[in-house]
């Protein structure tokens, strides 16, 4: 009975040990008194008590009680696959989509057998199939020393003439808004329409420094066995720097996505655009840009992300046209007790085609920065957990007036937690 209740947990993802077991070793361990017994025995005890008392509500389908409980129990152990699995299916059940996926793919990196796997992937499939809508903002409070990238440099060297800069590095803080709304018509059983609007605004006191970015994208998505995913689409978008409108894009992409292994998730970027500004015209540009995302769960508590991107810009002229590389490789670890911290390294180059007809040099840029985030599962509200990170950006240029360093303290929410 026991073997085939265990296939049952597994098939459903309800949980990879039987509540029998777990009050079977609660009982075992009453024949110790407290004071018999080691702090870590004691803390073993009551997560099995409290385990006992999650499945329960489980299987009285009531998942929101459960959750609570669950959620305390990932923060104390975040490497017990059983914990997480159970929160993840508690969250599909009150389709919470996005906390069920984020706590499925933590998942992947536990020990599971075969049949606990397949049944994540349904699970994800089923989450996928049943998608109609998504919903995303975040807001944070962002302190930076040089919110400009502003030259450190005193002089530069323009036409051979030197010149002695009136304007220096000065700090500010923005109020950083973001936000995405897709709606996804279904079309077929496996293709969807994709209808998406975005925002991007960078809001400081001194609206000179003000970065307002709205984007659109009409396109169509196709899923196929295996979490894979393909898309294709029209994108547009229009930017106003100050107070004064910048540049407007139009263009297409294309997307892929897939697993490569049980742990490790690939997703490709493709974009081809047309950039047109208000009052730069040698600036107007044909861009095309490609970046693949990978992530790799380690472990339920210690995941692995990378990504890399080439781009090529053709301008009106010739020293606004150029080459863009970079790659990123970054680490995100959940401690017992529910500290999660990350980190990220960066480095970008970027090249042009001429000399400039200012600054008589080739501009060649070296774009390095490094990014630690910290967070805490158990502070908490409404669903979103307040997230630290640090930024530390710095650029090498040949032409000294786009040298710049900045540090960068982001104070936001988050529900990737």
């Amino acid at each position: 009975m026991n073997f085939k209740l265990r296939h049952l947990l597994a098939a459903g993802l309800a949980i990879l040990l039987t509540p029998a077991l777990a009050v079977a070793r609660t009982a075992e361990g009453q024949a110790d008194t407290p004071q018999q017994m080691s702090r870590h025995e004691l803390l073993q005890r009551a997560a099995l008590q409290t385990w006992t008392e999650a499945v329960g509500h489980m299987r009285e389908n009531r998942p929101r009680t459960a959750i609570p409980i669950l959620e305390r129990l990932v923060s104390l152990a975040p490497s017990e696959t059983r914990f997480r699995l159970e929160l993840a299916r508690a969250y599909f059940l009150v389709q919470d989509d996005e906390k069920a996926g984020f706590h499925f793919e933590q998942a992947r990196g536990g020990a599971l057998p075969q049949e606990a796997r397949n049944a994540i992937q349904t699970y994800e499939d089923r989450i996928r199939e049943r998608k109609r809508r998504q919903a995303q903002f975040s807001f944070a409070i962002v302190p930076e020393s040089n919110p400009g990238r502003r030259t450190n440099a005193e002089t530069v060297t323009i036409l051979g003439q030197q010149f002695t800069l009136n304007e220096q590095a000065k700090a500010a803080t923005a109020l950083h808004m973001t936000g995405r709304l897709t709606y996804l018509p279904p079309i077929t059983r496996d293709l969807s329409g994709r209808i998406s609007g975005s925002v991007d605004a960078r809001l400081f006191e001194n609206s000179a420094l003000n970065d307002i970015r709205l984007g659109t994208e009409l396109g169509l998505s196709l899923r196929a066995d295996g979490g894979r995913e393909s898309g294709l689409g029209l994108t547009g978008s229009r930017r106003w720097v100050g107070s004064s409108a910048f540049s407007y894009s139009y263009g297409v992409y294309a997307t892929f996505e897939t697993r490569l292994t049980e742990r490790t998730r690939l997703r490709f970027r493709g974009d081809l655009e047309r950039i047109r500004h208000d009052n730069l015209p040698n600036r107007d540009a044909t861009r095309r840009r490609a970046q693949v995302d990978l992530t790799h769960v380690v472990s339920p508590k210690f995941g692995l992300r990378a990504s890399t991107f080439v781009g090529r810009t053709n301008a009106r002229t010739d020293f606004e046209s150029g080459f863009q590389a970079g790659v990123r490789v970054g680490a995100t670890y959940a401690f017992d007790g529910g500290l999660v911290t990350s980190m990220e390294l960066g480095h970008a180059r970027e090249r042009r085609d001429a000399a400039s007809s200012l600054f008589q040099r080739v501009r060649s840029d070296r774009t390095s920065s490094l990014t630690i985030g910290l967070l805490h599962r158990e502070i908490e509200f409404a669903d979103y957990a307040p997230r630290l990170d640090l930024l530390l950006e710095r650029r090498k240029s040949t032409i000294e007036v786009y040298d710049f360093n900045n540090a960068r303290v982001s104070i936001g929410l988050t529900r990737s937690f």
